[in-house]
């Protein structure tokens, strides 16, 4: 049971953080638009929040990246 429950938690990891998936859903949108300082800022706002979380600190290393920050991108 407690396999299943890990498992599930991995499929959804935003389900016992809604708020994580509407600021996630914010900071991609941003990237899609080319906005990529400000998808810097969204994404590190989300890891003062939640600092575990793997898909925000992805998406702060390719915004980085976009803006030629890439000694900061490696460090994320």
């Amino acid at each position: 049971m407690a396999l299943q429950s890990s498992l599930e938690e991995r499929l959804s990891p935003h389900k016992n953080r809604p708020d994580l998936e509407r600021y996630a859903k914010e900071a991609v949108d941003l990237a899609l638009k080319g906005q990529w300082q400000e998808a810097v800022a969204a994404n590190r706002k989300i890891l003062e929040k939640y600092p575990d979380d793997v898909e925000t600190c992805n998406r702060l290393g390719r915004a980085l990246t976009e803006i030629g920050e890439y000694d900061e991108a490696r460090k994320t």
